[in-house]
């Protein structure tokens, strides 16, 4: 039993809509909510100088919080390099 030559091509778009559709998901709309929850944080209005913001990265590895950390230390570098 196989799939009639109009059975097969039906079944290959619907497979290529569906990997078109998770692609679309993928790189569009959770790709984009994703980057601006992410961005947030580091470019929010902060007065701190780039060695108290070191100093925080600092206290911030110490307790084991990373993501505080490399984001406290970003947030250091690009002070600097103003």
């Amino acid at each position: 039993m196989g799939f009639s030559p109009g059975g097969t091509i039906a079944v290959i778009v619907l497979i290529a809509a569906l990997i078109g559709l998770v692609v679309w998901l993928v790189m569009g709309p959770m790709r984009r909510s994703r980057a601006a929850a992410a961005s947030a944080p580091v470019w929010e209005d902060d007065a701190r100088s780039a060695e108290e913001m070191e100093a925080a990265a600092r206290g911030a590895a110490d307790r084991g919080d990373w993501d505080l950390a490399v984001t406290e230390i970003f947030r250091a570098t690009v002070r600097k390099a103003r």
